[in-house]
């Protein structure tokens, strides 16, 4: 497994999956997401977001969203990979925190992000809140990742690094391969006599 960056031509793909999942898809830019691929199928395991707020008279904020998988057999490893991908992106574009509105998890809570008193809140964040509640996820907390908390449990990191390591290497070719045999096929620079 590996997550890059979405391109181009991933954007079809990721609204036709957005809207199948009724996900997040507020100020859709393709270039804001990545997608988890599987190394050996070359197939889309999942898909997740960084939204950037832009606020005039305010700091701006990033928020993670539009968290979906795919393969539910590998669940806690894409998301891992997903998270650590996006982080690292937002942390490129100069942040230290992010916001991610949804249901709280054990699994959530493990790798760094704690839930956010809605009190505690500037008004721009509310605001965000209360369009996540209408629209996706009625149960919807703030929760807040502070980048240097940001970890991935052991049994979690050796599941992904273990499926890398256990991904088949690509086998080198050689002439005979391709129905060459070396020792009398000539070509237009041989040297052979």
């Amino acid at each position: 497994m590996y997550v890059q960056a979405a391109k181009n031509r991933d954007e079809l793909w990721l609204l036709d999956q957005i809207e199948f999942l009724s996900a997040d898809d507020v100020a859709f830019r393709s270039r804001d997401y990545v997608i988890s691929m599987d190394s050996n199928k070359r197939s889309r395991l999942g898909f997740g977001r960084n939204r950037i707020h832009k606020e005039h008279d305010k700091a701006d904020f990033c928020e993670i969203t539009s968290i979906c998988i795919l393969d539910n057999s590998q669940k806690e490893s894409i998301l891992a990979q997903i998270f650590e991908k996006l982080i690292k992106n937002a942390q490129k574009e100069g942040f230290d925190e992010s916001y991610f509105f949804t249901e709280p998890t054990e699994y959530l809570s493990q790798i760094g992000f704690d839930p956010v008193d809605e009190l505690e809140l500037s008004p721009s964040i509310q605001d965000r809140l209360s369009e996540k509640r209408d629209t996706i996820s009625p149960k919807a907390v703030p929760l807040l990742l502070k980048f240097q908390s940001f970890k991935i449990p052991l049994h979690i990191r050796a599941a992904f690094d273990s499926t890398e390591s256990n991904a088949p290497q690509t086998p080198q070719l050689t002439p005979e391969d391709f129905g060459i045999d070396p020792r009398k096929t000539s070509y237009k620079y041989s040297t052979r006599t």
